[in-house]
């Protein structure tokens, strides 16, 4: 590892025993070696620390913090690669060579700043992503986290997570970096596996969500636009597709969804 790694991968953890540790093995064992592991914990009370893999790739720090969020922005000021990549605790890459086919297309590419983005695994359903971001695909559908590189001048230039918001920083720090001009590269491969669960499925997370979605949609789209976007929305029937996604919905109709989605995305 030099000392500007490639590529920072920061996981943010707190009382995490049961799932860091699939998460790290899952970096450790990637075919391309010039990275660095941030694992930046809240101080846990269990054996989180006990379970992460020793390594020499890996910097670990402690510190108090307000939420994941904020976990992650600390981490953002501690990394030292070219390019950031964020995994939770329990999601995984997708597969050994993920890092070296995202460097391979950013040297190739020229790409010096911006995000790259990829597909993913939600479970054992195929999620891909289009190949072009537009404003409307966006309000409907946040891409997912775990699937994007993030070059440090996006950071830098734009900004870091909005500790306001507790479930939906994400998607807001993306939505403002398209928003201001952030170049999008796709990269046709399957990123991440992405355990999801957590306080954004509880009912308690879920009226937190609606309330974020609404804040963000006013910060980053007009009157006209939200108008405009929630009939086409509507009209693509909302309820019906949340309940499809909603996990309590037949597994077979789940899977017909993604497959639908999987060929409008190509």
């Amino acid at each position: 590892m030099t000392s500007t790694p490639f590529f920072s991968i920061i996981v943010v953890s707190y009382n995490a025993s049961a799932l860091i540790k699939d998460t790290v093995e899952s970096v450790l064992k990637q075919t391309f070696d010039d990275y660095e592991i941030v694992v930046k914990d809240a101080c846990s009370t269990d054996d989180t620390i006990a379970q992460i893999p020793e390594s020499d790739k890996i910097r670990l720090f402690q510190s108090k913090d307000s939420g994941i969020y904020d976990g992650m922005n600390q981490a953002i000021g501690e990394a030292k690669g070219l390019f950031f990549h964020f995994l939770n605790c329990g999601d995984r890459f997708a597969s050994d060579d993920v890092l070296k086919k995202v460097a391979d297309f950013i040297r190739s590419s020229e790409i010096s700043d911006g995000i790259v983005y990829g597909d993913c695994f939600f479970g054992d359903i195929y999620r891909k992503q289009p190949s072009r971001i537009t404003p409307f695909f966006l309000y409907r559908t946040p891409l997912c986290h775990q699937s994007m590189f993030f070059s440090k001048s996006v950071f830098d230039d734009y900004g870091l997570y909005d500790i306001q918001y507790r479930i939906l920083a994400d998607y807001n720090c993306t939505l403002n970096g398209f928003r201001k001009g952030v170049q999008f590269h796709y990269l046709n491969i399957p990123i991440c596996s992405y355990l999801g669960g957590g306080i954004s499925v509880s009912a308690k997370g879920i009226q937190i969500k609606t309330k974020e979605y609404q804040r963000i949609y006013k910060t980053h789209y007009s009157a006209w636009e939200r108008f405009k976007y929630e009939i086409l929305v509507t009209l693509s029937l909302r309820r019906l597709r949340y309940w499809v996604l909603s996990g309590k919905s037949p597994k077979f109709l789940r899977e017909m969804y993604h497959k639908t989605v999987n060929k409008i995305n190509k």
